[in-house]
């Protein structure tokens, strides 16, 4: 929600001062996602919208449109999968946010999730 932006915005600001942020972003179309985008995407100087794997996604071209009215300097692009969004964000400091089924689809994929550690941990 907005307020979670506003305060991850503020952390982010007081944990990287001065520099833009890889953003990777993925908001369901029945949260406010305006206002989510407001806070956050002043931040960053790229800008990877992700759909979210439910469905009640919302539009990743319609989220790019929104960080663009926020942030009309940054690079913003469309992505179909957070995999995708996620790999043209690399290289710089990224942040994931948005949705908690978009940040769980990126757990998996960079290996965080519990049920990855085990193979990557060797314990298998």
């Amino acid at each position: 929600n907005a307020d979670g932006a506003n305060r991850l915005a503020a952390t982010l600001r007081e944990q990287f001062p001065g520099k833009k942020l890889a953003l990777v972003l993925g908001v369901l179309r029945d949260k406010d996602c305006a206002g989510v985008c407001r806070q956050l995407a002043p931040l960053a100087g790229r800008i990877c919208c992700a759909r979210v794997n439910n469905e009640r996604t919302s539009d990743p071209a319609e989220l790019a449109s929104l960080c663009r009215q926020f942030n009309p300097q940054a690079a913003v692009a469309a992505y179909s999968t957070v995999r995708e969004a996620y790999r043209a964000a690399k290289g710089e400091v990224v942040v994931i946010a948005g949705s908690l089924y978009l940040l769980g689809e990126a757990m998996v994929e960079l290996g965080l999730a519990a049920t990855s550690a085990p193979r990557e941990l060797g314990l298998q």
